[in-house]
């Protein structure tokens, strides 16, 4: 190392002052140049490559977006929509009716055991004779109007079916005056609850009197059971 930096020292001591510039120009800019390939050429290919990656990720992220908007699109449109909006419109309208049929029917006699509940207090009732026991057709009770009003549902009153009906039942006995109202406050008495229509007194001759009761209840069937 020594022998080669002596003789390169004696080979620029032998050349003029013009001639060892231009020798430490030339090395000066060969020392940059070796340095530009040597550390920036790496560094500008690597950004190179960075850049295409970007470009490259930067392509798939508006192809995803483009995706997104197409999709956006097609649920925008879907021809479906409107049917599950109302079939959901329809689900809320039932809900409504539900409770209120809950709330109408509660505590109230079932139309099958109105029947015989009312023929068994007349066996206990020794001054009263059974003269008729008759049943009206199913009347339906129509909730719609009311729930539709509640849940906004126009379509609720067009197609909902009859779900609750009134069953009314005819009572005529024949007895005494005291034995028909020992009667009618038994049926006041029970621990169910019915709608009380309409009654009639007759006395054909006192003491015997002629009574008809009108009751009724609800009921989720139009068919009476148990006449």
């Amino acid at each position: 190392m020594s022998d080669w930096k002596e003789r390169l020292d004696a080979w620029l001591a032998a050349r003029t002052k013009r001639e060892r510039w231009l020798v430490y120009i030339v090395s000066f800019f060969l020392i940059i140049a070796i340095g530009d390939q040597l550390l920036t050429a790496p560094l500008q290919s690597r950004l190179r490559s960075v850049q295409t990656q970007i470009e490259s990720e930067q392509e798939t992220v508006a192809e995803l977006q483009a995706e997104v908007a197409r999709l956006s699109v097609q649920l925008s449109q879907d021809p479906n929509r409107a049917l599950r909006e109302r079939i959901a419109r329809l689900q809320a309208d039932h809900a409504v009716l539900d409770e209120a049929l809950r709330e109408l029917t509660v505590g109230l006699i079932q139309p099958a055991e109105m029947t015989k509940v009312l023929r068994e207090m007349l066996v206990d009732e020794k001054g009263l004779s059974l003269v008729r026991l008759a049943n009206g057709q199913g009347e339906p009770v129509m909730l719609t109007a009311a729930a539709g009003d509640a849940a906004g549902g126009a379509e609720a009153k067009a197609e909902e079916e009859p779900r609750l009906f009134r069953h009314t039942l005819i009572v005529e006995v024949e007895g005494g005056y005291l034995d028909a109202l020992r009667y009618l406050k038994r049926l006041e008495a029970l621990q169910w609850t019915f709608y009380w229509d309409g009654i009639e007194l007759n006395v054909d001759k006192y003491p015997r009197s002629r009574i008809v009761i009108r009751l009724s209840t609800l009921g989720l069937r139009e068919g009476w059971i148990g006449v």
